[in-house]
């Protein structure tokens, strides 16, 4: 009986002293918080709803009609008065990236979805970013993430297709989160 109690007092010994003298000293690793964060749950609270993108459409009706023509697009600070109610909730996903250039449509029809290509002004390093699409009204919020797994792909554009069931005429307004700014551009549903 001795020989066991002795066994684990030497065991407990040892483990608490290679726990404190080799431990990392990082942050831990919280899989609920950090899948929380990563899916905008605090924007979602806010008011912002998620929807998917139209790459699960039909390749036939993803294509876009037309060529693309440069966005104008306005610059938006993360406190400027229209966002900042919301702005402090969008989460810290970015790589650092920039939007270089962004090409969409002034207008479309109604059946179509609509169609814009973001050319990245890459950090390195870089991934092709995922994007949460998040809707309040006629306003759509696009956070671009790093993906948390994978392949590491550096392409330098990232397309955006918003379903035409997400569409309803009138004037639409696009915000999407870059890592300085808000850039926001609208274009028309006919």
């Amino acid at each position: 009986m001795k020989w066991i109690i002795l066994t684990i007092v030497l065991y407990v010994t040892l483990h608490t002293w290679i726990m404190q003298t080799h431990r990392k000293e990082e942050a831990p690793n919280l899989p609920y918080e950090e899948s929380r964060e990563r899916g905008g749950h605090a924007l979602r609270e806010a008011g912002w709803q998620p929807f998917p993108n139209a790459f699960a459409m039909e390749p036939s009706a993803r294509r876009p009609a037309g060529s693309l023509d440069p966005v104008a697009v306005e610059a938006v600070a993360f406190d400027d008065p229209s966002v900042a109610e919301w702005s402090p909730l969008i989460p810290d996903l970015s790589q650092g990236e920039e939007a270089r250039r962004i090409e969409g449509f002034a207008s479309i029809s109604g059946d179509r979805p609509y169609a814009a290509r973001i050319v990245w002004e890459k950090p390195d390093p870089f991934r092709a970013p995922q994007m949460l699409f998040f809707r309040r009204d006629n306003t759509v919020l696009i956070v671009p993430r790093a993906p948390a797994r994978g392949r590491d792909r550096s392409v330098d554009e990232t397309w955006i297709l918003i379903p035409p069931e997400f569409l309803e005429p009138g004037t639409h307004e696009i915000l999407l989160v870059t890592a300085s700014q808000l850039n926001r551009w609208t274009f028309t549903v006919e």
